[in-house]
């Protein structure tokens, strides 16, 4: 969980049950940075999906797994001192067999950074004998 070492959430909006924004605000001193990249710190890919499915599971309350990446553009690259607060703006498109389609926009102001299309499935823990 990146939620309070790598971020935290700001603000949350709700437009209606399907349309949403998340603010956050990146910690720029935790140890992901450091290693990615010390002399100019960016924020991992990786860490962005991992946010979108962290702020997804709060809104659907039920634990997530990311079950399918349609698309993912990254259009810019997030430097945490630069853009040290990011909207994550969520439209979730569809149901199917209650696995929301979710669009997902990353931006700060009018600069967008990162877009997304991936489908959402209930966590659902593997029963072991």
């Amino acid at each position: 969980m990146l939620r309070d070492d790598l971020y935290e959430i700001k603000e949350i909006r709700t437009i209606n049950e399907f349309e949403f924004f998340y603010e956050i605000h990146l910690n720029k001193d935790t140890d992901i940075y450091r290693g990615h990249f010390p002399s100019r710190p960016i924020t991992p890919g990786a860490c962005l999906l991992e946010i979108a499915r962290e702020l997804m599971e709060i809104h659907e309350k039920q634990p997530l797994d990311i079950r399918q990446i349609k698309s993912m553009k990254f259009l810019n690259i997030i430097e945490p001192s630069v853009h040290p607060n990011l909207v994550f703006h969520f439209i979730i498109k569809e149901r199917l067999e209650d696995q929301p389609k979710v669009m997902v926009e990353i931006g700060a102001g009018s600069e967008v950074f990162t877009k997304m299309s991936m489908f959402f499935a209930e966590n659902v823990p593997c029963n072991e004998s």
